[in-house]
């Protein structure tokens, strides 16, 4: 487990983690990004409701993207089980 220091709508963390320290701060980097565009666009929230906020529209992107997954992992599973009964089928 390593320490990272990274920084977040201007301050600084110590983050304590498993992953290398380069994706640690990307993470930083990202989750710094979205709320500081949230705050631009609400002027006034304060910086803890900015970080609520960029938490809220983090967890919505992953789980839309485990949907867009779990969407296409289901249509391979329809495909593979066509080629299958086209293979079957042409082997008699």
């Amino acid at each position: 487990m390593q320490t990272v220091r990274v920084k977040i709508l201007d301050r600084e963390y110590l983050v304590r983690s498993q992953d290398s320290a380069d994706d640690v701060r990307r993470i930083a980097e990202y989750v710094d990004r979205v709320a500081g565009e949230i705050r631009e666009a609400n002027e006034g929230l304060s910086e803890r409701k900015a970080a609520i906020l960029a938490a809220m529209h983090i967890a919505g992107e992953y789980f839309q993207a485990l949907t867009a997954l779990d969407d296409k992992a289901g249509r391979e599973s329809q495909r593979i089980k066509a080629m299958i009964y086209d293979i079957d089928s042409a082997m008699g």
